[in-house]
């Protein structure tokens, strides 16, 4: 009979082995085979985004699950694309997790069916994760060895070949059973353009087997619900990820009824990717009217109103609003403006306040909305309002 703990001994055989003739492994093999990559016979230019964008619908619409317009698949691709972490948030039911898994199988870098894990790691936070080795590992330093987390990212980003050429996707689901801000510390900086660098520093003494890289190809998406059970988003983390919300109703007259063979039927080389919906803040620039209509907006909340503080929005937001504005009008096709998406995913969420003086910055905002007939916008801020008047006139996003 197999004894239990047989495999615990093994390993801990080889590693005094290894210490004693002094090669400590510091590596950690993937335990599945990652699958070849099949690459699209189409090369993503920036002349065929619209194709590209009704091809990944297509495969959306092939599966069961929500349904996803032209302007939700265009916000969920740029928004995947310019940011290291984007959220997805909304009631349960509303497709979070499928949204992130059915993206993956439609960019073809899920490894297919019975394949490996290719490019997409789906990892399922858990409850009390409290430092970054709940989701990546930590050396033992009493056995000189790397000790990887159950989730498999340390394997993940650690693996190194041809599928670094492509689009590499993480989705942290649940990610708020836990504080994102302090198991995922590692990571935070990355979200910003000078943690372009990109790597972690794991402790191990051997200083080629010290730092983990993290490619530029890397991209995390999370799912997060908002009850008394999960973990409330730190303003640091709100102030670098763009959080989308999936409704519960689409209209099926903004479903797109696009027919036909657009020849993407591989993955794409993330070179292709960036270079179709990424752009630094330098290159990006508002339209006139957007600068004008941004500029409203943030006069409001930062006017000063009696007993209450103001909303601040950072540099960070205002560039990346700018760089997601710039590539979605060039994309062109949608009915919303891009500019209704960036206020309600990376200005909405800064919301958070309490008082009559707070709601009247809320109520002005509203109507300014109104005029400047940013309707999904308002919608989003008519909620909070609400909301608000129902819980002791305290106001929040989430």
């Amino acid at each position: 009979m197999r004894h239990p703990q047989l495999g615990e001994k093994l390993t801990e055989l080889k590693t005094l082995i290894q210490m004693l003739n002094g090669k400590p492994d510091y590596e950690t093999k993937m335990d599945v085979k990652a699958s070849q990559l099949k690459v699209s016979e189409v090369e993503l230019t920036k002349s065929n985004r619209a194709e590209y964008i009704h091809s990944l619908l297509d495969a959306f619409h092939s599966e069961e699950g929500r349904q996803f317009t032209y302007d939700e698949m265009v916000n969920l691709v740029i928004s995947t694309t310019q940011s290291f972490l984007t959220i997805l948030s909304g009631p349960p039911g509303t497709g979070k997790t499928s949204t992130a898994i059915r993206l993956a199988n439609a960019l073809h870098i899920d490894g297919g069916e019975g394949e490996g894990a290719a490019n997409f790691l789906n990892v399922a936070v858990g409850r009390g994760w409290v430092a970054g080795r709940d989701i990546l590992g930590f050396y033992n330093s009493l056995k000189d060895v790397y000790q990887p987390s159950r989730s498999g990212l340390y394997q993940f980003l650690r693996n190194k070949d041809s599928s670094d050429n492509f689009l590499k996707l993480v989705l942290l689901d649940e990610a708020n059973l836990s504080s994102v801000e302090h198991y995922w510390s590692d990571f935070l900086g990355m979200c910003d353009t000078e943690g372009a660098k990109r790597r972690i520093d794991l402790g191990i003494p051997d200083i080629g087997q010290r730092f983990l890289e993290v490619g530029p190809q890397v991209r995390f998406i999370a799912t997060i619900n908002n009850d008394a059970t999960t973990e409330k988003l730190s303003p640091r983390l709100i102030d670098r990820a763009p959080i989308i919300t999936l409704s519960e109703d689409v209209s099926i007259e903004d479903v797109s009824d696009f027919v036909g063979d657009c020849g993407f039927n591989g993955a794409i080389p993330i070179a292709q990717v960036n270079l179709a919906f990424n752009i630094s803040s330098g290159e990006a620039d508002f339209l006139p009217d957007e600068q004008a209509v941004l500029e409203q907006v943030l006069a409001i909340l930062s006017a000063p109103v009696s007993k209450t503080s103001s909303i601040h929005i950072s540099k960070r937001k205002i560039n990346a609003i700018r760089r997601y504005c710039f590539v979605a009008n060039e994309v062109g096709g949608m009915r919303n403006r891009p500019l209704d998406y960036a206020i309600a995913q990376h200005i909405l969420p800064a919301i958070e306040g309490y008082g009559a003086g707070f709601r009247e910055r809320l109520v002005k905002l509203e109507q300014k909305l109104t005029d400047l007939d940013l309707n999904m916008s308002r919608r989003a801020l008519k909620a909070i309002i609400e909301e608000g008047d129902s819980y002791a006139d305290t106001y929040s996003y989430f």
